[in-house]
């Protein structure tokens, strides 16, 4: 399992969630998943295109920024 997290930081985390359930042990940055990290982000970035999920990182956080300034204010 792959995990972007991009609002306001740029961090990965992977886990191998049939060894690791409970998600405790980050995989990410280990030179031995670095094949496996290269081709989760390949299919990333496919599954991002087929769902017009794409938009650049800086016009997302725009638009995070927008839906929680507008929730904190309501």
């Amino acid at each position: 399992k792959l995990i972007h997290y991009y609002f306001n930081m740029d961090e990965w985390e992977l886990f191998n969630i049939k060894s690791d359930k409970d998600e405790l042990n980050n995989l990410y940055g280990l030179e031995e998943y670095g094949e496996i990290v290269g081709q989760l982000k390949v299919r990333l970035k496919e599954l991002q295109a087929q769902y017009k999920d794409d938009m650049p990182l800086e016009d997302m956080r725009k638009m995070t920024r927008m839906r929680i300034k507008r929730v904190y204010n309501e």
